[in-house]
């Protein structure tokens, strides 16, 4: 399935869950496709909305580079660690806290992955790809899943 996104719409991660999960919905519905990374990773093999593989394009991607970097990668793991101290959710629960809290200094100090590296690690893992384009159309980004289907001219396997 192809979804496209316009990256102009992309502040954070939050909104690239939902617009996602937007483009993914026939009626363009706010839909659940995810909250965090592992559960966008769960999301992406299907049972959710759509059909796997999901062929992800974004669109005017400079904006989503902008969000995905350290900046963030801080404050999902913010995010995380607040989730936690409300009690957790899903597979974010307190043993995850220190990897969080060490996430958090890393992205502070521009060290260790960046949000958008964690993104490609869970498209890498799944029936998915990504291609992030630039306005004018230039590729910025690509990333194929090793579960996905060859056959999308647009993203070749």
């Amino acid at each position: 399935m192809k979804v496209e996104i316009n990256g102009d719409d992309v502040g954070d991660y939050k909104d690239f869950y939902r617009l996602l999960a937007r483009a993914i919905s026939p009626q363009g519905a706010d839909l659940y496709f995810g909250w965090d990374m592992h559960s966008l990773q769960d999301c992406l093999f299907g049972g959710y909305h759509g059909e796997p593989p999901y062929h992800i394009v974004v669109r005017s991607a400079e904006r989503l580079l902008d969000a995905f970097g350290y900046v963030g990668m801080a404050l999902y793991c913010r995010d995380m660690l607040e989730t936690i101290e409300g009690g957790g959710r899903g597979l974010v629960g307190e043993e995850q806290k220190g990897y969080f809290t060490k996430g958090l200094q890393a992205a502070e100090a521009l060290e260790g992955w960046p949000l958008l590296r964690w993104l490609y690690a869970v498209v890498e893992s799944a029936p998915a790809s990504l291609l992030l384009l630039a306005k004018d159309g230039r590729e910025l980004g690509r990333v194929v899943g090793e579960r996905c289907a060859e056959g999308d001219p647009e993203l070749p396997a």
